[in-house]
């Protein structure tokens, strides 16, 4: 699909393409080999959510039609009115999984090659497995093979959506992960963990939280959440 088969029913292509080469531009002055499209998308979506509700929203088996509003404080994390996450968090709507999850409608092809043709320079999508791929082997080799990423399914004794189940989580290698629940307790929960600093360093430059510093620990697991991270 062309970008121009990709954007025909909306106002704004003109627009997109301006931003989508500023982004370009700018990457190539400082001097970057690899670019990427500035998490441009054919939508011209509110609040600057692209990384978030571009996925769920063209997805098959997720009614986009009807969203629900995600508090702001849910997570844990609370903001003042005003405060620009707080009015961040509370736009935020997320469909809701009503059947079988597919691709559905995503054009990220189509976004790669409306890319590419602005640029002499490679446009990669992702970066968090490159740079993980670049680190000596006795460390990133605790990442793979990898245990598990899209999986439709509630969180284990809570019947919450898991967030697996919304394509924004990955499990790593079982082998060097550590689980709370997998280790015999009584009382307090004595915390272990065996994944590298050097891949949680990488997870966390680019948005994800760990489940290695949760009190209920999961090392394995990573979400991309950039909103949580950047509240600290």
């Amino acid at each position: 699909m062309t970008s121009e088969r990709a954007m025909v029913s909306r106002r704004f292509r003109e627009q997109y393409e301006d931003a989508l080469t500023c982004y370009l531009r700018d990457q190539e002055l400082a001097g970057l080999d690899i670019v990427t499209d500035g998490d441009c998308r054919f939508d011209d979506d509110v609040g600057g959510q692209s990384w978030t509700a571009y996925p769920p929203n063209h997805m098959s088996g997720l009614d986009a039609q009807h969203p629900v509003a995600t508090p702001a404080g849910r997570g844990g994390i609370w903001f003042p009115r005003g405060h620009i996450l707080h009015d961040y968090l509370e736009s935020r709507v997320m469909p809701v999984i009503s059947g079988p999850v597919g691709r559905g409608n995503l054009q990220y092809t189509a976004m790669w090659k409306a890319a590419q043709r602005f640029t002499t320079r490679p446009v990669k999508f992702g970066a968090v497995s490159a740079e993980i791929d670049a680190l000596p082997d006795k460390i990133k080799r605790s990442a793979y093979p990898i245990a598990g990423t899209y999986n439709c399914r509630a969180i284990a004794d809570t019947g919450e959506p898991s967030p697996h189940g919304y394509g924004i989580a990955i499990d790593l290698n079982t082998a060097v992960s550590d689980y709370w629940y997998w280790r015999p307790h009584e009382g307090a929960i004595v915390y272990r963990n065996r994944m590298p600093e050097e891949i949680v360093a990488i997870f966390e430059k680019h948005g994800f939280i760990w489940g290695g510093k949760w009190y209920h620990f999961d090392t394995m697991h990573f979400e991309f959440r950039p909103e949580l991270l950047a509240a600290k």
